[in-house]
C-alpha cells in the first residue's frame, strides 16, 4: 500500500519526531471536516464570482458596481457569510490537535488560530455590509450623489465597519500562513502543503489588485489547501470534542 503523501504519519511517510507522540491520534471529526470542505468550496466560488471594480477604487465606483451587478455581488456576499462559520470548526479542531501534541508548533498554531478565527468571525459582517450596500442602491444606475455621500458618511463614522474590513482582509491573509506554519512545525501536515497554502494566501492579497484572474487563482489554491485539511479531519483528524 502506498503512503499518503498528505499525511506525515502515514506508513512510509513518517517524519521523525520525539517518540510515540510524533504520530497524531487517529480520531475522526467528520462534522468539522465536512464543514471545512464546504467552506473551502464557498471561498473558491465566492472569489471566482467577485466583481472587479474597474479603475481607481472609490465609493462611487463600488456603488456603481453594486448597481450594475447586483446578482453577483449578493451571491458573493452570501457565500462569504457562509465561509466563515463553515471553516471555523475545522480551524479549531486543528488547533486542538496541535495543543494536544504540545512541543514545537503549538505557539505558532495558536497565534495563527487566533488571527484566523478573528477573520472568519469578521467575514460574516464584511459580507453582510456588502449585501446591505447592494440592497441600498437597488440596481439603479447611475447612483444618486446624495446616496454616495450618505454611504461615505456611514462608512467613515463606523469604527466597527472599518475594523471588520481590516480583520477580514488582513486577518485571513496573515492568519492562514501562520496557522499552516504552526501545523508544519507540529508535523501535522507536509511542509509543501504549508508552503503552497501560505504563499497563496499572501499572494492573493497582492495579486488581487493587479489582476482579478490571478487573485481568483490564488484564492482557489488556498481553498484547495483548506479543503485538504478538511478531508484529513474527516478521515483521521482530531475529535471534535
Amino acid at each position: 500500500m502506498s503512503a499518503n503523501l498528505l499525511d506525515p504519519s502515514s506508513v512510509g511517510g513518517r517524519l521523525p519526531g520525539p517518540g510515540p507522540a510524533a504520530a497524531p491520534p487517529r480520531r475522526r471529526a467528520p462534522a468539522a471536516g465536512s464543514a471545512m470542505v464546504v467552506g473551502a468550496v464557498c471561498l473558491a466560488v465566492a472569489e471566482a464570482l467577485h466583481v472587479e471594480v474597474g479603475g481607481e477604487w472609490t465609493v462611487t465606483a463600488l456603488l456603481e458596481s453594486f448597481a450594475a451587478h447586483p446578482g453577483r455581488w449578493t451571491t458573493w456576499a452570501v457565500l462569504l457569510m457562509a465561509t466563515g462559520p463553515l471553516l471555523l470548526p475545522g480551524v479549531l479542531a486543528w488547533w486542538r490537535l496541535a495543543r494536544e501534541r504540545g512541543g514545537r508548533g503549538r505557539s505558532l498554531t495558536t497565534a495563527g488560530t487566533v488571527v484566523t478565527v478573528a477573520s472568519l468571525v469578521a467575514m460574516v459582517g464584511f459580507g453582510a455590509s456588502h449585501a446591505d450596500g447592494v440592497a441600498l442602491v437597488g440596481g439603479v444606475t447611475p447612483v444618486a450623489g446624495a446616496l454616495v455621500e450618505g454611504y461615505e458618511r456611514a462608512e467613515s463614522s463606523s469604527p466597527g465597519l472599518l475594523a471588520t474590513s481590516g480583520a477580514t482582509v488582513l486577518g485571513f491573509h496573515l492568519g492562514v500562513p501562520l496557522l499552516l506554519g504552526g501545523l508544519v512545525r507540529a508535523r501535522l501536515v507536509r511542509p509543501w502543503l504549508g508552503v503552497v497554502g501560505g504563499a497563496a494566501a499572501v499572494a492573493a492579497l497582492v495579486v488581487g489588485d493587479l489582476s482579478w484572474v490571478l487573485g481568483a487563482v490564488a484564492f482557489a489554491v488556498v481553498a484547495g489547501v483548506l479543503g485538504v485539511l478538511g478531508v484529513r479531519l474527516w478521515s483521521r483528524g482530531p475529535a471534535s470534542s
